[in-house]
């Protein structure tokens, strides 16, 4: 039995659903059912009943799922026992806050904490010795921003909007450009009566 297998069952009992448990946990579904299937040959044990509308765990399978979420929750221990030995910053925190009070402690504690997301074009501006502390999100799926140009109807001046987009793309790097926005111009719709 590895943690991964324990991550896959308690991550599918939490969705009771292939796709969506692999998803959360990164991999393929094909690849989290096997892992499934091989941990319950493995202890000779069925951890889930599974149906065509319905996948939930048996009996015996509640408590397998229970004591891989202790072990879990005491792997994530040790890491932080680690993290906190060592002087390190790194890692996840996570604050509960009520809705309540958040839009008057939360803009105030990130100043003062400094567990701060910033856009990735605000990185070029950074010193070099912020640049060191930057890290990327590793989210998934990927985190992005979609930047849209809303024109008028009636509004003719193509060369005008064109204009516009070539100085955001002088602006925003290639790399996060999308691939058609590089290799065309707006063309503007003309009304039916001209």
């Amino acid at each position: 039995m590895t943690l991964q297998q324990m991550e896959y069952i308690v991550a599918l009992d939490k969705y009771r659903h292939f796709v969506l448990a692999a998803e959360a946990c990164g991999v393929t579904q094909p690849t989290l059912s096997a892992m499934i299937q091989k941990l319950e040959e493995e202890l000779d044990v069925k951890i889930f009943n599974r149906d065509r509308k319905n996948i939930t765990p048996t009996r015996i399978g509640e408590k397998i799922i229970r004591q891989a979420q202790i072990v879990l929750n005491e792997t994530q221990c040790i890491k932080e026992v680690v993290a906190d030995e060592t002087d390190s910053m790194n890692g996840n925190l996570r604050i509960g806050i009520l809705p309540t009070i958040a839009p008057y402690l939360v803009p105030d504690f990130i100043h003062h904490f400094r567990y701060t997301i910033i856009p990735e074009l605000h990185i070029a501006s950074l010193t070099e010795k912020q640049k060191a502390h930057v890290l990327p999100l590793q989210a998934n799926p990927p985190t992005q921003r979609h930047v849209s140009i809303l024109i008028k109807e009636d509004f003719i001046r193509e060369r005008m909007v064109n204009a516009v987009i070539d100085t955001l793309k002088s602006i925003i790097p290639a790399p996060m450009q999308e691939k058609r926005l590089s290799s065309h111009s707006i063309r503007l719709r003309h009304s039916k009566s001209e």
